[in-house]
């Protein structure tokens, strides 16, 4: 829209602070010109994608292992509580 419209994104927002205007203008300047380089759409939904994917990858080994350092010893998915340090 601000390539449109020839304002710069700071000023389409209305950004008075000069610092966080140049930083905004810098960060959409590099997205167009990785997206132009790429020669395709910028993948906003990427980190979205990233986070499920990862969540659906979680194992409860983690717990497992903090089980094991705490010396609790794991029986078909139960803790034994007679058999803690």
């Amino acid at each position: 829209m601000a390539t449109l419209n020839k304002v710069r994104p700071s000023d389409l927002l209305g950004i008075d602070d000069p610092y966080t205007a140049w930083c905004l203008d810098e960060a959409c300047l590099f997205i167009i010109d990785k997206a132009r380089k790429d020669k395709k759409e910028p993948d906003f939904d990427r980190p979205k994608r990233l986070a499920r994917k990862k969540q659906k990858e979680t194992t409860n080994a983690a717990a497992i292992e903090t089980f094991a350092a705490l010396g609790v010893k794991i029986n078909e998915g139960r803790a034994k509580p007679d058999e803690r340090i």
